[in-house]
């Protein structure tokens, strides 16, 4: 109850990990409330069940259901929820999956596992292939910084630097600038 209100309003939220789903409900319940939106437990169970994102597709998912239960002058229900939320659902799903088929890409192209890519490993190789990772990541994905910087175990920073450093090698190695733009459009398909 308290303690996970508490948690809630203490601004902990803006990368909530999939697995609680206890906690994420009680966010969107805050959510809806503070939005003036009156949801119902099993609608908000759904959403936290299936929107592991951020904070703002949170609302996003609220404000749409909002908008359609005021323009067919209903209550929210599950049903409504399944049917306005499936687009949402979709591109939630087909981030996860081309997070994953960058990570096979580099992976397989390079010869490198992903937990080297992701490890402090510090090689030429490993740093290399991870530098393209990471760009790929940026480039193709809505992910930000600080969540991308998690999946390698490093902060923001170092992510913005080895972005810069595949942007300084492109432009001063045509070699290097066609295999990164072949790799986005091999990926961006």
């Amino acid at each position: 109850g308290d303690r996970l209100k508490g948690r809630c309003e203490m601004g902990l939220i803006a990368d909530i990990k999939p697995p609680d789903t206890e906690l994420r409900t009680a966010i969107f319940k805050k959510k809806s409330v503070d939005m003036g939106v009156d949801i119902p437990d099993n609608v908000l169970t759904f959403l936290a069940e299936n929107i592991k994102t951020n904070i703002r597709q949170i609302e996003g998912a609220i404000k749409k259901l909002k908008a359609h239960s005021f323009i067919e002058d209903r209550q929210i229900t599950l049903d409504m929820a399944v049917s306005v939320l499936s687009e949402y659902l979709k591109t939630a799903q087909t981030q996860d999956n081309k997070v994953q088929n960058i990570f096979d890409y580099i992976c397989k192209k390079y010869s490198v596992k992903k937990e080297v890519l992701t490890s402090g490993k510090r090689n030429a190789d490993i740093v290399y292939a991870r530098n393209l990772c990471i760009f790929a990541l940026r480039s193709l994905t809505d992910m930000s910084l600080k969540k991308i910087g998690s999946m390698f175990g490093k902060d923001h920073t170092t992510i913005i630097n080895s972005i810069s450093n595949v942007e300084n090698k492109m432009k001063n190695e045509p070699a290097y600038e066609r295999e990164v733009n072949l790799m986005l459009k091999e990926l961006g398909e």
